[in-house]
């Protein structure tokens, strides 16, 4: 088919509307685009860790994560903290897990099945990065999710770098006592069993090896003493 000259002229202004469409190259995903596929969950999924800790990948920026235990204890102290610093992204247990985790979920609400909460407490350790922080680690019971699923997790996430022990009702993220992740002053090494709020240094070795040194410094110290009363006429 062969169009005359003022066919094509008249075909202009349509095909400089086009022009845009076939120059314009292909749009590219970035590590802040919106996933492609909608991941679709639910209810029982959210009792698996592994579940949950894609969601997050999905939704929750690892970094200044910020634990507690005790809701009755804790948990005020590191929502004000989190509140106070909010412009630098500080989240603690319920700022993640919100109405949007509870809707991706099909409804599931970690405040009423203690095996989502469970899940979401070891999904919650093994995604942080960073520095972390605690607020009540103290006070925390030898059965809490924090000393039996958080802190462990963190102890054993190559990507966590500190564990701050928060000072009570601070809002200052630099507030803080010590660092469970690396101090091994946390640790009870004078005793020949870890206490539970000492157990995961033990785990790591930090503590056993402090209280190796202890016995070793007794020793030389013992002999020395023996060697000098020898001396004695």
């Amino acid at each position: 088919m062969m169009f005359s000259t003022n066919t094509a002229l008249s075909l202009l202004p349509f095909l400089s509307l086009l022009s845009p469409i076939f120059a314009a190259p292909a749009p590219t995903a970035t590590k802040n685009s919106p996933p492609t596929l909608v991941k679709r969950y639910n209810a029982d999924d959210a009792t698996d860790p592994a579940k949950v800790k894609e969601w997050m990948g999905d939704n929750i920026d690892p970094d200044n994560f910020v634990f507690y235990s005790d809701s009755s204890v804790g948990a005020p102290m590191a929502k004000a903290f989190c509140d106070a610093n909010d412009e630098e992204g500080y989240k603690y247990f319920w700022y993640i897990f919100d109405d949007q985790f509870s809707q991706d979920f099909g409804g599931a609400d970690p405040n009423a099945d203690t095996e989502i909460a469970k899940a979401c407490s070891q999904a919650m350790g093994e995604y942080a990065q960073g520095d972390t922080r605690v607020f009540n680690h103290a006070g925390a019971s030898s059965t809490s999710f924090w000393l039996t699923i958080e802190l462990p997790a963190l102890q054993s996430n190559g990507d966590v770098t500190a564990i701050f022990t928060m000072k009570d009702s601070t809002t200052d993220p630099d507030d803080h006592d010590s660092d469970l992740k690396n101090d091994a002053a946390n640790c009870d090494c004078n005793e020949d069993s870890c206490t539970a709020t000492s157990a995961p240094c033990c785990a790591n070795g930090s503590c056993t090896g402090k209280r190796e040194a202890v016995r070793s410094l007794e020793t030389v110290f013992k002999r020395a003493l023996a060697g000098a009363g020898n001396l004695m006429v």
